[in-house]
């Protein structure tokens, strides 16, 4: 490829509408430019380095003996890949099935970042897997999916951290990987005692012993103005973790849930809709607050009727807390579960934050930001029998079968890589996701035995099935050699007249400072060495 054929423009200047440095790379060196309203356009060596990675993905893919699908969807193809599953799973001997498709992705997140990082949609790969309960699915677990990829993001030499992650009341735990990111918008929390990671949905964390207190009698006090905890607290003069903290949700359009978590916490939808067993949660509203007789900022479970109450179990072990008294203006003192009220529910449904003990050794859980780069999803064959996907087994049973989906985001990952790989001068790709591996910097081109070299090497390279990048521009040394390190190809290749006359042509890694004179034959062996 002639560099004066792409079409995109190496800048010097910085953009003004990207904060991140890696991004502002991208921009530079002519793999993206921003477009209005925070989009982003990939130019052809964006499309290209976007490719490879792609290419990464498939290899091992095909290696588990996947097929790939072309699904019509703009986002996610997970209810098309259910659609099909229905029309085409018949027997058990069909079973390990093993699908995945290419195309544009929902993204997890609020999407407030910039370049690739930022929208709310990226494209990447997604897989399929249907199993039966007799024959475990070759390509799950970590000799499959999981394995491809950590070599995938081995081979970007990205510092990926994974947490186990949810996203729906009816998933098993699952995982997602992430590029740690100061301006990233995904969170999860980790111990750097013993390992465990998981986000904030997924989280879960020791609730410290409370101390031995005897019930007190429960009191009613004035406290108008108190719709707040922490304008309830301030008033009383009392810690926030002495209070209960009433959340309403309305479950199915039709039942009214009241959770109750301590007041120095907050609710973990997530957790909650596991123990609902349902995403169609949604906030009440006034009215349905008031027609179970709760009063909104002065609720309590306390005399309650006809709403679902669902409990952490930390405040079941706090007693005298102080809770609304389903009357304006008035709380109740000295509140206690099982004395004053009883739940439909007990669970853990209180959110996991920084400091709180780690579930498994006791130790600090540390907040950590990112930006999400893969995710796994496990789903029960209730899930999968809801969906109509059904098999006969080998006694001819009708059965549902396993379900697995696995995500790979590939712009972020490309962003990502610009965001761990550049120096002060530009880009340093990895071979992974390099558009060329090598680029071909031409100088002198006018002179024949310039010339006859900067053809021989083309010729050379592409007899390996490796096209380069050639700049021959009529530009100075200087001008060249800055694109290269801006663009951040991992060879560069410099064919001068001084190369020549001593013997060969110049080779520089653009990760490493040496350079060295090749022999042309040399070349092919440098660069399958490192492959």
């Amino acid at each position: 490829m002639q560099f004066l054929r792409l079409f995109s423009q190496t800048r010097r200047e910085v953009p003004a509408d990207l904060s991140i440095v890696g991004q502002q790379w991208l921009a530079r060196a002519g793999y993206i430019q921003p477009l209005e309203g925070g989009l982003v356009a990939l130019l052809p060596l964006g499309e290209l380095a976007l490719r490879s990675l792609e290419g990464q993905i498939r290899q091992g893919l095909m290696g588990l003996g996947a097929m790939e699908l072309g699904l019509p969807a703009e986002n996610s193809g997970f209810w098309l890949f259910f659609e099909l599953a229905r029309s085409h799973l018949r027997s058990y001997r069909q079973l390990p099935e093993f699908l995945y498709r290419s195309g544009w992705q929902d993204l997890p997140g609020v999407g407030h970042a910039c370049g690739l990082l930022g929208g709310r949609a990226a494209w990447g790969v997604e897989v399929f897997s249907l199993t039966g309960s007799q024959n475990p699915l070759t390509g799950e677990g970590k000799e499959g999916v999981e394995e491809v990829l950590e070599r995938f993001f081995a081979s970007c030499r990205l510092p990926v951290k994974s947490a186990e992650d949810l996203s729906s009341a009816r998933e098993m735990i699952g995982r997602s990987w992430f590029y740690p990111h100061p301006a990233g918008d995904e969170e999860w929390l980790s111990c750097d005692g013993c390992g465990y990671s998981a986000t904030p949905a997924a989280a879960q964390f020791r609730r410290p012993q409370a101390a031995e207190e005897a019930p007190a009698p429960l009191e009613r006090v004035a406290t108008p103005g108190c719709k707040s905890i922490a304008a309830l607290a301030a008033f009383l003069g009392i810690p926030e973790s002495r209070t209960a903290k009433a959340v309403f949700l309305t479950l199915n359009e039709s039942k009214l849930v009241f959770a109750v978590v301590r007041g120095d916490r907050e609710v973990n939808e997530m957790a909650l809709r596991r123990v609902l067993g349902s995403d169609r949660v949604r906030p009440a509203t006034e009215d349905e607050i008031r027609a179970v007789g709760a009063v909104p900022g002065y609720a309590s479970p306390v005399g309650l009727n006809g709403a679902l109450v669902v409990v952490d179990v930390e405040v079941t072990q706090s007693p005298n807390l102080t809770a609304g008294a389903n009357e304006e203006g008035y709380h109740l003192r000295n509140v206690c579960f099982g004395r004053d009220y009883t739940a439909d529910l007990v669970a853990e449904i209180a959110l996991a934050t920084e400091g709180d003990a780690c579930p498994r050794c006791g130790g600090s859980l540390r907040a950590q930001k990112g930006f999400s780069l893969a995710e796994s999803r496990g789903y029960s064959q209730e899930f999968a029998a809801e969906q109509g996907v059904r098999f006969l087994n080998e006694s001819g049973k009708s059965m549902p079968p396993r379900v697995k989906m696995h995500r790979f985001y590939l712009t972020r990952t490309l962003g990502c890589l610009a965001e761990e790989h550049h120096d002060g001068n530009g880009l340093i790709l990895p071979e992974a996701a390099a558009p060329f591996r090598v680029q071909v910097v031409v100088l002198d081109s006018k002179k024949p035995e310039v010339a006859a070299m900067a053809r021989a090497l083309e010729q050379t390279l592409a007899g390996m099935g490796m096209e380069a990048l050639v700049d021959d521009r009529p530009e100075s040394p200087g001008v060249k050699f800055n694109d290269a390190d801006l663009i951040g190809l991992p060879l560069r290749v410099t064919v001068s007249e001084r190369a020549i006359q001593q013997g060969g042509v110049e080779v520089k890694w653009r990760a490493r400072p040496e350079r060295w004179i090749l022999r042309l034959e040399e070349v092919p062996g440098l660069l399958q060495e490192r492959i």
